[in-house]
């Protein structure tokens, strides 16, 4: 995975979440990362269901996603931009599921 996407040094943290809630919010907000990628799921979306848990990987998403949300007329005439941050939030997705340990 690309180390460009979310270089935010908040996100950058030693300690793994281990409570089962917090691991199923994680799962969640990977899907829906997956999915706003996909083009299954707009950004608004899945801004509206993401959950409150304090941590620094998820604040970084968040931030990649409200860039994804406000760059729509951007990507439309820009392929390599569409595509840079759908890679992004794909690579989201697997950070999270592998700081979470889900699947």
């Amino acid at each position: 995975m690309s180390a460009v996407c979310g270089r935010d040094a908040r996100e950058r943290s030693d300690v793994k979440p281990t409570g089962e809630a917090e691991a199923a919010a994680a799962a969640r907000i990977a899907f829906a990362l997956e999915a706003v990628a996909a083009g299954d799921l707009s950004a608004s979306s899945a801004m509206s269901q993401w959950p409150e848990i304090q941590d620094g990987l998820l604040e970084a998403a968040w931030h990649d996603l409200s860039h994804f949300e406000n760059d729509a007329d951007i990507r439309r005439g820009d392929a390599a931009c569409d595509r840079y941050q759908r890679d992004c939030l794909r690579e989201f997705a697997w950070r999270i599921r592998d700081r979470f340990g889900v699947g």
